[in-house]
């Protein structure tokens, strides 16, 4: 880090809170800067400088880039899959040219929201099991949904620890549909579970993740995620 930055900032980007938390640790003295305690969260830093949050010294991140997206549902053409990659890259680069991957793993027929990141970190945490995010999907499958929860228990016990609670949504034309929520899991867990069920999942769509919904978020738009929703989102992971 060559650069000056605001002591709130710096805490910030090392990956540990937002910036008004830092500023709030800072006040109550959590905080040293080359070996004193400071209480003012705006002084100016540098690279050069030593200091420490709750006595473990910190250290500015990489500046990643955290991206979600409102993905379009694309129908297969002739019952081949789509090219997830290629039905995104549009929509990144409204916003960045950096190569971002995709969290969670989703394929060509899901649609919905999506966060591209490029902090291998946390793409890392969400590729394994275990996770509190909250992901909540419509999902399209080809016959009616007829598998009832436990009534003694809110989710299903799926695979790897992964919690699946499910229920029909009330469709007129073809009762297909059906409202899941999931934690610990990833896109592909909701193809495996409906299979594992006798039912194959025609369109999966994502409403909700990680405190992350479609508000203002139209279909085929993208914007960069806000400070509180990546420190949100790394806690959970």
């Amino acid at each position: 880090m060559s650069e000056i930055l605001r002591l709130n900032k710096y805490i910030a980007q090392s990956g540990i809170c937002s910036r008004n938390q830092a500023a709030e640790w800072v006040k109550a003295g959590f905080v040293t800067l080359n070996g004193k305690v400071v209480k003012e969260p705006f002084l100016e830093v540098g690279e050069n400088d030593i200091i420490t949050v709750k006595n473990k010294r910190i250290t500015p991140k990489k500046n990643y880039t955290y991206l979600v997206i409102n993905k379009p549902f694309q129908t297969p053409v002739d019952g081949k899959e789509n090219d997830f990659k290629a039905d995104v890259n549009a929509l990144i680069k409204r916003n960045t040219d950096k190569p971002l991957t995709a969290l969670g793993n989703p394929n060509s027929i899901t649609c919905g929201l999506v966060v591209m990141t490029d902090d291998s970190e946390l793409l890392s945490k969400l590729s394994q099991y275990g996770h509190q995010l909250k992901m909540v999907f419509e999902v399209t499958i080809d016959h009616p949904w007829k598998v009832k929860n436990n009534t003694d228990e809110k989710y299903y016990l799926f695979k790897n620890d992964i919690r699946i609670n499910c229920e029909s949504i009330e469709d007129t034309e073809t009762q297909h549909k059906v409202g899941l929520e999931m934690l610990g899991g990833m896109y592909s867990d909701v193809f495996d579970f409906f299979k594992e069920n006798g039912m194959i999942v025609q369109k999966l769509d994502c409403t909700f993740l990680a405190g992350i919904t479609k508000k203002d978020l139209k279909r085929g738009w993208s914007r960069m995620l806000a400070e509180k929703e990546i420190v949100f989102m790394k806690h959970f992971s």
